[in-house]
């Protein structure tokens, strides 16, 4: 009997300076949908991004190979987010 193993890739991000930012939750969550429908008819996500905190959202890759599609590079421009905390560390 063979097994078969599934891997998936989950980016979990969290928007820099996000309480410089006025109605943060209503805007990201306005900018994730646009990039979840993009993302989802180029079948990079396998679901919507989703807001899991505050300004922290995640998705989960449709192939654990196109996590660097969805690197925050692209994601958080999409978002709007600003110059990094002093010590952040920064996905590229």
């Amino acid at each position: 009997m063979q097994s078969t193993v599934s891997l998936y890739g989950v980016l979990i991000a969290d928007v820099v300076a996000s309480r410089s930012t006025p109605d943060l939750r209503s805007s990201l969550n306005d900018k994730l949908r646009i990039a979840s429908i993009a993302q989802l008819d180029e079948q990079l996500i396998r679901v919507p991004y989703a807001v899991t905190a505050g300004d922290e959202f995640q998705v989960v890759a449709a192939r654990l190979e196109r996590i660097p599609k969805l690197s925050p590079g692209s994601t958080l421009r999409v978002v709007g987010s600003k110059v990094p905390r002093r010590g952040a560390r920064q996905l590229h």
